[in-house]
């Protein structure tokens, strides 16, 4: 009978395997929040993990969950206008209307007349539903003045959108089963850019600093000095 070969990966350990950065952020989510905590040592923990072939989206979806979890306390939602609202009310007549018989005819271009006909009131719906709530960004805005009452608005919005960026490169380039379409060296600049903001977010910046900090922000690829 043949013996199972069992690997152990050499444990991860926060002091030698982590960075300062790294080292400062898990301080500070360590005292905010235990939930944002383990998803930030998670994601560290997968990263170090050559081994594992699906640590980038694991990753991906420990910052995903990070970021969620930070924005829970900001306002979700706005109020619809009395026009939208009424609107809303007269899409739900008409799916209703569809889902209780509308007939299908039998002939291709009438069926085809029909599918763009739903597809038409579905984007309207979800137009109206997109508007109803605040995009990522500005929930990150309402976290950054929340946390960061002095810092200019420039500043606040710039770390904001970049961000809100990295959370939707997480959603939408690191899934489990698009694995194997992630570039390593990208996710690394989007993985750096994620711990940037999230320190920026968690500590105070230097009020010299914040001059500087400006022209980077509009930079699609800033110097690595």
């Amino acid at each position: 009978m043949e013996e199972l070969l069992v690997v152990q990966w050499p444990e991860f350990n926060e002091d030698r395997d982590c960075d300062s950065q790294e080292k400062a952020i898990l301080e500070s989510l360590r005292k905010i929040n235990t939930k944002q905590f383990d998803s930030f040592l998670a994601a560290l923990r997968v990263l170090k993990d050559d081994h594992n072939p699906e640590r980038y989206s694991h990753a991906a979806h420990s910052a995903r969950e990070l970021i969620a979890v930070l924005c829970e306390d900001t306002i979700n939602e706005t109020k619809f206008t009395s026009a939208e609202e009424k609107a809303m009310v007269a899409l739900d007549k008409e799916f209703n209307a569809m889902l209780q018989g509308m007939p299908l005819s039998d002939e291709k271009e009438e069926k085809n007349d029909v599918v763009s006909f739903v597809q038409r009131k579905y984007d309207a719906l979800k137009r109206l539903l997109l508007r109803g709530k605040i995009n990522l960004k500005q929930k990150l805005i309402s976290l950054y003045e929340t946390r960061h009452p002095g810092y200019p608005k420039e500043v606040i919005e710039g770390y904001s959108q970049k961000l809100a960026k990295c959370n939707d490169y997480f959603v939408g380039k690191c899934v489990h089963h698009r694995q194997n379409d992630i570039d390593s060296n990208i996710f690394a600049e989007k993985w750096q850019e994620f711990k940037d903001c999230l320190a920026s977010l968690l500590h105070k910046l230097v009020e010299d600093d914040i001059p500087k900090i400006d022209p980077l922000l509009a930079m699609e690829q800033p110097p690595k000095e």
